[in-house]
C-alpha cells in the first residue's frame, strides 16, 4: 500500500543532479493531486544517507552509485545491508544493461538513467518499487509460516514431480520412512 506521504532519501553528490529530481518529483506533487505527496531529503555522500536512514522515517532510497566515499555495486550492498526493509531504486548517468542488471539480481527494485527521467516516470518508478517491496515481503513472511507448518506437522509431507520423484519432505516423512 502507498503511503500518502512518500518519504524519499536521494543519496546523490551532485547537487545539480539532485535539483533535477527533486524538481521531478515535485512536479509530480504539483500536478497529481490525489496522488502520495514526495518529502525529499539529500545526502551528498553515503556515510551521511547512512545516519539519515537510522535516524528518520523512510519509504525508498534514490541511489547514485558513484559518490565521493563510495563507488559501484559496493555502494548498492552497503545500503541494503543498513536497511534492507526499504526499497532502492538505482539512478546513475551510467546506460548499460549488464549494470542495470546486476543492480537488480543484487536487490535494486529499479535502475533509471538519469539523462532519460521525466517526473512521470521517476513518480511512477518510486511508487513502484514501494508496492513491489511489500508484496516481496508479505510474500517472503507467507513462504515462512508455510514452512514452518510443513517442517512441525507431525503428519508426513512429501513433494513429487509429475514422473513421481520425490523432491522434498519433512522430518515427520524422513522418521517414518527411514530416509535422510
Amino acid at each position: 500500500m502507498i503511503p500518502e506521504s512518500i518519504h524519499v532519501l536521494l543519496i546523490e553528490d551532485n547537487p545539480g543532479d539532485a535539483r533535477l529530481i527533486q524538481g521531478a518529483l515535485a512536479e509530480t506533487n504539483s500536478s497529481q493531486r490525489t496522488a502520495s505527496q514526495f518529502k525529499v531529503a539529500v545526502a551528498a555522500r553515503l556515510a551521511d544517507g547512512l545516519s539519515h536512514m537510522s535516524a528518520n522515517a523512510l519509504d525508498i532510497v534514490l541511489l547514485d552509485l558513484s559518490l565521493p566515499d563510495s563507488q559501484g555495486l559496493e555502494t548498492l550492498h552497503q545500503v541494503l545491508a543498513h536497511a534492507s526493509h526499504l526499497p532502492v531504486v538505482v539512478l546513475t548517468g551510467l546506460d548499460d544493461e549488464n549494470s542495470a542488471l546486476q543492480a537488480m539480481q543484487q536487490g535494486a527494485q529499479d535502475y533509471l538513467v538519469k539523462d532519460q527521467l521525466n517526473s512521470q516516470l521517476l513518480a511512477r518508478t518510486v511508487r513502484y518499487a514501494i508496492e513491489r517491496k511489500g508484496i516481496d515481503q508479505t510474500l517472503r513472511e507467507s513462504e515462512d509460516r508455510y514452512r514452518d507448518l510443513v517442517e512441525n506437522s507431525q503428519d508426513l509431507i512429501c513433494t513429487h514431480d509429475l514422473e513421481g520423484r520425490i523432491l522434498s519432505f519433512n522430518l515427520s516423512a524422513e522418521k517414518m520412512l527411514g530416509y535422510p
